[in-house]
């Protein structure tokens, strides 16, 4: 049998040991806290603001992330900005979703898709719980989409233009050229 004197002696022991244990047992839990607090974070980097991609043309976009769980995919938004001050988008159409977050995604626009002013969000999965938060960021890259026939319609009408301007100036240098000779060459026969 164990006197009082050893039960005390052993509590206290005991004591001492419970309280280091929760004490490291919550030096592991705040360590560990912060080392996994860091939200989640996407990055939008290509295409670029002022890219003009035509409809049926394959278009590669890119992204980087941090911070965000393995396995885990992304969704990629095509949006509208409607208004700059405040800033506001308005959903356009889904590329792709839960799409593996490998950093690069080829999207073909179709035709319905052409517009100025659109953006393409990478953001966070929808199927997933981000605990400590997920944030993506797109920049202000806007980008056109243009349908081929309007594409082809505009050179045509951009080198329409420039044959009209070239067919004004040569007249004009033939013109010049005329006169010149009508009457600088006068001149030298007399």
């Amino acid at each position: 049998m164990l006197t009082k004197y050893q039960i005390n002696k052993q509590l206290k022991f005991m004591n001492k040991n419970y309280i280091l244990g929760v004490l490291v047992g919550l030096f592991v839990a705040a360590t560990a806290q912060t080392a996994f607090a860091a939200a989640a974070n996407i990055n939008t980097i290509s295409p670029v603001s002022g890219t003009a991609i035509e409809v049926g043309v394959p278009q590669t976009i890119r992204w980087t992330s941090s911070d965000y769980p393995a396995g885990v995919g992304v969704n990629i938004n095509l949006l509208r900005q409607v208004s700059s001050d405040p800033s506001n988008f308005e959903f356009v159409k889904t590329i792709k979703k839960d799409t593996p977050n490998d950093g690069e995604e080829v999207w073909t626009p179709a035709v319905g898709d052409n517009g100025n002013n659109l953006v393409i969000q990478v953001s966070c999965s929808s199927s997933f719980v981000f605990t400590d938060g997920c944030s993506s960021s797109n920049g202000s890259a806007h980008l056109s989409v243009v349908d081929k026939a309007i594409r082809q319609s505009y050179t045509a009408s951009i080198i329409s233009s420039i044959n009209e301007t070239f067919g004004k100036i040569s007249i004009y240098i033939v013109l010049v050229l005329l006169i010149y000779l009508v009457f600088f060459k006068k001149k030298e026969r007399k």
